[in-house]
C-alpha cells in the first residue's frame, strides 16, 4: 500500500476506467443493424381495435383490454431450447450484453453440450434466449394490440383520474393509502405520457409486490451488521421463494423481464437510477409496463387475487 502513491496507482485505475468507458462507447458505434423481412402486422392491429371497440362503458372496454395475454412461462421455454438446439454459434460464443451507454450489464456463456439445457450451468443461457423471445413478443404486442386498442378505447370514452382511482380503490391488489398515487400513474398511460406513468407505477408495483408476499409470511426485508432493518427492492423480493407461489411461473417471469432483469427491459433499475431520458421514457417497454400493471388491477376486481 505504501508505494501506491509513489507509482501512482490510482491514477492508473481510473485511467482505465475512463478507457473501459470510451471502449464501450466506441463498440456501440461499430455494431451494425441487420434487417429482417418485415411483417404485416395490420390483421393483428384491426384484430385487436375489434376486441375493444363498441363496449358499452369505460369499465367494460377496461375489462376488454386488459384481455390480451401475457407471458407464457412454458411455450418460451419450450421455443427458446428449440431455438438454441438450432443454433451453432450458441456453444461455441460467450455472449455481452450491452446497455444503450456502452456498459457490459450481462455475460452470458456458452452451451454446456455435457448437460441438458434444464441443467443448472445452462439455465443463464436459456433464460437469456426465453427473455429475447419474450422481447420481441413484447414489442408485436405494443405495436399491434396495445397502441392501436389504447386508442379506440380513448376515441369512444373518456378515462378520468376519478374512474382510475376509484377502480384502485375497490382493487384488492392496491394497499390502502395507494389507491391515488397508482390511479395518477394510471391515467397519464391514457394520456400517452408513459415515461411519467411508469416513474410513478415503478415504486408502487414493488410495494404491491411486497404486499402479496408479506400475506404469505415471506421475510422482506434483510439486517445489516449494525442490527438496521432495510426493505428490500423488487430484485430481491422476486428472488424469494414464496415468489413463485404467489404470483404464478408466468406473472413471476414477466415481472423480471419487464422491470428487473438485465436481460430483459429491467424498467425498475432504469427508473430508480435515472437512466431512462425523454427519448426513451415512452418506449416499447414503458408501453407494456403500465399495460401490465393496468391488466393486474383490473384481473384482480375480476378473480381477487394477483395470478
Amino acid at each position: 500500500m505504501k508505494f501506491r502513491t509513489n507509482f501512482q496507482v490510482e491514477e492508473k485505475i481510473q485511467n482505465i476506467k475512463t478507457k473501459k468507458i470510451t471502449s464501450g462507447q466506441a463498440t456501440l458505434d461499430e455494431m451494425v443493424t441487420f434487417e429482417t423481412e418485415k411483417y404485416d402486422i395490420s390483421p393483428l392491429v384491426e384484430s385487436s381495435i375489434a376486441h375493444v371497440a363498441g363496449k358499452q362503458n369505460p369499465q367494460q372496454a377496461l375489462v376488454y383490454f386488459c384481455g390480451f395475454s401475457g407471458a407464457n412461462y412454458q411455450n418460451l421455454k419450450t421455443i427458446s431450447k428449440e431455438l438454441i438446439g438450432m443454433s451453432v454459434f450458441e456453444s461455441i460464443f460467450v455472449k455481452s450484453q450491452m446497455s444503450a451507454d456502452g456498459r457490459t450489464i450481462a455475460r452470458i456463456p456458452a452451451l454446456n453440450n455435457e448437460v441438458s439445457l434444464d441443467h443448472p450451468e445452462n439455465e443463464l443461457l436459456l433464460h437469456s434466449k426465453m427473455y429475447q423471445h419474450f422481447t420481441t413478443d413484447v414489442q408485436l404486442k405494443v405495436q399491434g394490440s396495445i397502441i392501436p386498442a389504447l386508442r379506440q378505447l380513448c376515441l369512444e370514452h373518456r378515462f378520468t383520474k376519478d374512474l382510475l382511482i376509484a377502480i384502485c380503490e375497490q382493487s384488492p391488489l392496491v394497499p390502502d393509502g395507494r389507491a391515488e398515487l397508482t390511479g395518477n400513474a394510471l391515467w397519464f398511460g391514457f394520456e400517452e405520457e408513459f415515461g411519467t406513468a411508469i416513474h410513478l407505477l415503478c415504486p408502487q408495483l414493488e410495494n404491491i409486490v411486497r404486499n402479496e408476499l408479506l400475506k404469505v409470511g415471506a421475510h422482506t426485508r434483510n439486517t445489516d451488521k449494525q442490527g438496521i432493518e432495510n426493505e428490500n427492492g423488487l430484485s430481491t423480493l422476486m428472488a424469494l421463494p414464496e415468489a413463485n407461489e404467489v404470483f404464478g411461473e408466468d406473472l413471476l417471469f414477466e415481472i423480471k423481464c419487464i422491470f428487473t432483469e438485465a436481460l430483459g427491459f429491467n424498467l425498475r433499475n432504469q427508473v430508480a437510477h435515472g437512466l431512462l431520458d425523454d427519448g426513451h421514457s415512452s418506449s416499447i417497454a414503458t408501453v407494456y409496463g403500465w399495460w401490465m400493471v393496468l391488466r393486474l388491477i383490473i384481473n384482480s376486481l375480476l378473480t381477487g387475487r394477483i395470478k
